[in-house]
């Protein structure tokens, strides 16, 4: 009788630590709270959430954008904002991009089927200065699956479509890369409604 007492008094302690928060281990691809309250006061608490991306889904995603998926050909986890009184209001999505100067973690928020905020949370520096800005990033503000991702090349490129996105400089690979992630979460946000 005294062991079945200690056994449920155990669990008892154990499933309130982890309602607490207090076991919960980071994955290594997670972003922690503080890193999602960056996206702004909105954000009261999230549900980690993670799409698995169907081969019929892959297919639509694919006419959509006009090729393979490159980034994201299996699954895509996100954060599912919710505030207090409204319910749930939009997804957070991180990218995670390796570069020559180190791992780039920015964090993409999408309500109504277009991005509402974008911003950095974990950057790269080139000769001591971010690589990514504010000025780059703002550029995707607004976009939809739709939109145009393309990335300028050449003077041409940037007088024949407004749309374009001028490249971070001195960094069009990097840029093109962000482009390309981003035009993939909002194609699979198109075909999934995630």
């Amino acid at each position: 009788m005294e062991k079945r007492k200690i056994i449920a008094c155990s669990l008892l302690v154990m499933m309130l630590a982890s309602c607490n928060g207090m076991s919960h281990s980071i994955r290594k691809d997670e972003v922690t709270y503080p890193e999602l309250e960056k996206m702004g006061l909105s954000l009261d608490r999230y549900e980690i959430r993670e799409l698995s991306i169907s081969k019929d889904d892959e297919a639509k995603i694919a006419t959509l954008l006009g090729h393979p998926l490159k980034y994201y050909p299996e699954n895509l986890t996100y954060y599912r904002e919710i505030r207090h009184h409204y319910g749930e209001m939009g997804d957070i999505v991180p990218l995670y991009q390796e570069t020559p100067y180190g791992r780039l973690i920015i964090l993409v928020r999408i309500r109504w089927n277009s991005i509402n905020k974008i911003i950095v949370v974990e950057n790269v520096t080139k000769e001591g200065k971010p690589v990514v800005n504010d000025i780059f990033l703002s550029q995707f503000h607004g976009k939809t699956a739709s939109s145009s991702y393309k990335v300028v090349e050449t003077p041409q490129d940037l007088l024949a479509l407004r749309n374009n996105i001028r490249p971070i400089a001195g960094e069009p690979m990097i840029s093109r890369e962000i482009a390309g992630r981003l035009q993939e979460v909002m194609a699979i946000h198109e075909v999934d409604r995630f």
